[in-house]
């Protein structure tokens, strides 16, 4: 798995910024269900979320072109931003963020930009004990510290995707909540 782990990626200002803009935008998450090609609520996943437009405000502007800077890709390669909140219990099972093309579900998905190549996740608060970033096949779990991002590749050098990147958020403990924010982005201009 190729990645990256950079403390302070976000301010502590952008963090709460970006968490009180999306606090009353929040809805129920969903996941993926590549047999069907859409998304839909599921015990698979335990949150609640919503997503920025691209450029919605100066704060997801600034963090999209940091998110570019760091990558190489252009910002117009970007899915919206992603918000999460995790609170006692949440979590989300293992899965990959890659749309594999071997299920004709996913292939729509594909038409809108190509592959999600790499992830940007961003941890927006601090955690200890709970909560965390595990990749089993990579044997690396990543707590959550506020500000603190880890960006992978989804697919190795040649293009396929890379199955080591397998990953699961790890059930939020008691009295503790989680925030983080999720930024895809794909091999060509997403749509």
């Amino acid at each position: 798995m190729r990645y990256k782990i950079i403390e302070g990626f976000l301010s502590s200002d952008e963090c709460k910024g970006i968490i009180e803009s999306a606090k009353t935008r929040l809805h129920v998450s969903t996941a993926w269900n590549v047999k069907e090609g859409r998304s839909e609520i599921s015990d698979y996943r335990r949150s609640e979320q919503m997503y920025y437009q691209i450029g919605e405000n100066q704060l997801v502007k600034d963090v999209e072109q940091r998110i570019s800077s760091y990558t190489g890709l252009p910002v117009e390669n970007g899915e919206g931003l992603q918000i999460v909140h995790y609170i006692k219990g949440g979590y989300y099972k293992n899965h990959w963020d890659y749309f594999d093309p071997a299920w004709s579900g996913n292939h729509g998905e594909l038409a809108r930009g190509g592959q999600r190549v790499i992830t940007c996740l961003m941890y927006l608060n601090t955690l200890s004990g709970s909560g965390e970033t595990n990749f089993p096949y990579a044997d690396l779990k990543v707590e959550p510290k506020e500000g603190k991002a880890i960006i992978w590749h989804n697919v190795d050098e040649a293009g396929n995707i890379d199955k080591s990147t397998f990953h699961e958020a790890v059930p939020v403990g008691d009295g503790v909540e989680k925030w983080i924010a999720t930024k895809w982005l794909r091999a060509f201009q997403f749509r």
